[in-house]
């Protein structure tokens, strides 16, 4: 009997593992981060237009951006209505408020977790040729040895269309 529940405790972590791997989340690195940018400032991909959804406790936008020749011509944001259950109309954002939304701006958002965000873990999953952060998971933030409520955020493209 002890046999039996070790095995099938082992097969259970086996396949936590494996679904770990299998979405493809990864922790930050700098060293991932790195090669994933170098890879992306050395291809030809110089416009495109993106959607990227961030999730935060009581906060949900979908920010739309289009880049040509490395420069943003147009943003906008929509926030979810939880109480009306959909998108509201969106509204147009300024060259700094879209920059997040961009491919560079996601390197960024991972960067900048990774030097001061003090989050109890980074994780990102790169996707795309070449590769740039498709989804990226901020752990809680930890203050003082705890989780701070309402501090954790998904970032997700949900949509990338080379130009």
């Amino acid at each position: 009997m002890k046999q039996l529940i070790a095995l099938a405790l082992i097969f259970s972590v086996s396949l936590f593992a494996a679904g770990c791997l299998f979405d493809g989340m990864a922790p930050a690195t700098p060293a991932l981060l790195d090669e994933a940018e170098a890879a992306w400032l050395a291809s030809p991909t110089a416009s495109y237009r993106m959607m990227v959804e961030i999730d935060r406790p009581g906060d949900r936008r979908r920010s739309i951006v289009t880049v040509v020749d490395h420069e943003i011509i147009e943003g906008v944001v929509s926030y979810w209505d939880f109480e009306d259950r959909q998108w509201r109309e969106p509204y147009a954002l300024n060259e700094e408020q879209s920059f997040p939304f961009t491919v560079p701006g996601l390197f960024d958002i991972v960067q900048g977790a990774l030097e001061e965000s003090g989050r109890e873990r980074i994780q990102v999953k790169m996707a795309g040729e070449p590769p740039f952060p498709q989804k990226i998971i901020l752990g809680p933030v930890i203050m003082d040895g705890e989780s701070v409520e309402q501090t954790k955020a998904t970032v997700i493209v949900h949509q990338f269309d080379p130009q």
